[in-house]
């Protein structure tokens, strides 16, 4: 099964904010943003696979575009920064930033949730697609979860899955089948 990973375009928030799990808007150039997606899912034929999206609006309005059969599914939200979530990040105490960068596998932001237990839903969401007679997916969801789908199918340690760069608009792709899964490539 291919599975194609499609970020959401660019977010109305100010530079420098922290979120994730909030329902933020998008920026004002997301129609034209929007356009440059659409044209490449036609391209590709993706609008007559199956697809998943994050609940989040961000998701949800290009999913809906796409196809109005679309399965929505909460294990594709953004990693919740608790309550970090729309706070400039300057406004964060440093100290509780840098214990949560040592060990950002285990550690969670105040009321929020760590990147493994990111990693987990969705590594729980992938093995449950596996089962499923899907030939093709497209999935519409968060840089985040993104790198987190990709570190699992690389079997890289998840505290390196930051490091994937996952730009706004992009689309990604992974391979599963019995025997492996393998990135057919990234960020593009």
């Amino acid at each position: 099964m291919l599975i194609t990973l499609i970020r959401h375009t660019t977010v109305g928030v100010p530079k420098g904010t922290c979120y994730g799990a909030t329902d933020v808007a998008l920026a004002d150039t997301w129609e034209e943003e929007f356009a440059h997606v659409l044209t490449r899912i036609t391209q590709q034929n993706l609008n007559q696979h199956t697809i998943y999206a994050s609940p989040l609006s961000r998701c949800r309005l290009l999913a809906e575009h796409i196809n109005p059969t679309v399965f929505f599914d909460n294990r594709l939200k953004e990693m919740n920064f608790g309550q970090w979530e729309c706070q400039p990040w300057d406004a964060i105490p440093r100290q509780e930033i840098d214990n949560w960068i040592k060990d950002l596998e285990h550690t969670s932001p105040p009321d929020g949730e760590s990147l493994g237990q990111v990693y987990q839903r969705t590594s729980e969401f992938l093995s449950e697609l596996e089962k499923k007679n899907h030939n093709d997916v497209v999935i519409i969801t968060h840089g985040g979860v993104i790198r987190c789908m990709l570190a699992s199918a690389l079997n890289l340690p998840i505290k390196n899955g930051h490091r994937l760069e996952i730009d706004y608009g992009s689309f990604s792709a992974i391979s599963l089948n019995d025997r492996y899964s393998k990135v057919e490539y990234m960020n593009v």
